[in-house]
């Protein structure tokens, strides 16, 4: 979720709940960023999305807004 913020900072554009990272990045490349395998890449991703955090949409992903309470 780091490397998403600090993706989003950098390549996101305002999107309907979130932030959409407009760069097309894949398992493998986010593996390759953070140092993990793109296995666990994808375990998380899948992880993110179950807990509402980020969305797919066509290949992209959206970091959604977190809710102040």
């Amino acid at each position: 979720m780091d490397l998403l913020h600090r993706l989003q900072e950098m390549f996101a554009i305002d999107y309907a709940g979130g932030r959409l990272i407009v760069t097309h990045l894949t398992h493998e490349q986010i593996s390759a960023m953070t140092g993990t395998s793109r296995v666990t890449v994808t375990r998380a991703m899948r992880s993110l999305r179950e807990q509402n955090q980020i969305d797919i949409i066509d290949g992209h992903i959206i970091v959604k807004a977190s809710r102040a309470i």
